[in-house]
């Protein structure tokens, strides 16, 4: 039986924008020194399939010219449908209703339009909040994949730690528990920073 539509799904309409761009060095991996390859949970070579991935990575800044990851991934768009589907139906429809605010047609043609003469403009703010890069001390990114093209559409886009522990608001405790999970058993990561993480949600929806 065919899966089940996702929410997820719906970005693919933007897989055919035109605009695609190098991927940034932001979206590199540590852990590989380079450009992600392989998908956290099947080990899919995501570069080499053609088809969409996602890569979401978490930063906590030291300093003003140093800041630890406090986890990274790649995800292909099999395994992140498959996480979408397992979140409950009432943490789905929360936070439909909380990111229809800001990802809006305006916000994607305005970055567009940015992004011709400054990669950057992307990650320059947070997308909920506003608060400019240099001001937030944690914070996520996330973007869409194919190849070795960044896509741009309603990916990518930067989370401060303000916006995630209002979007941990929105999860019920069963949508809580799977995203845990997620984070033990595929992400890995410094012990130091397990609490730290704990109930924080990732962004593969």
């Amino acid at each position: 039986m065919a899966s089940q539509k996702t929410k997820l799904d719906d970005k693919i309409k933007f897989f055919h924008w035109p605009q695609e761009v190098e991927i940034p060095k932001e979206f590199h991996s540590i852990d590989e020194m380079g450009e992600f390859t392989t998908c956290c949970m099947c080990e899919k070579k995501v570069k080499e399939s053609g088809e969409p991935y996602l890569i979401e990575r978490s930063f906590k800044r030291v300093n003003e010219s140093y800041e630890n990851v406090l986890f990274e991934y790649a995800i292909c768009f099999d395994c992140a449908r498959k996480m979408n589907e397992a979140m409950s139906k009432e943490s789905m429809a929360k936070l439909e209703t909380y990111f229809s605010q800001y990802l809006t047609g305006e916000r994607q043609r305005m970055k567009l339009e940015e992004s011709q003469n400054d990669s950057m403009a992307w990650f320059n703010h947070c997308m909920v909040k506003g608060t400019a890069r240099e001001d937030i001390f944690e914070y996520n990114i996330c973007g869409l994949f194919r190849g070795d093209k960044m896509l741009l559409g309603e990916f990518p886009y930067l989370l401060s730690l303000e916006a995630m522990e209002e979007i941990t608001e929105l999860l019920s405790a069963e949508t809580k528990d799977e995203l845990d999970d997620f984070r033990r058993n595929h992400l890995g990561g410094p012990p130091e920073f397990e609490e730290l993480l704990k109930g924080r949600p990732v962004f593969i929806f």
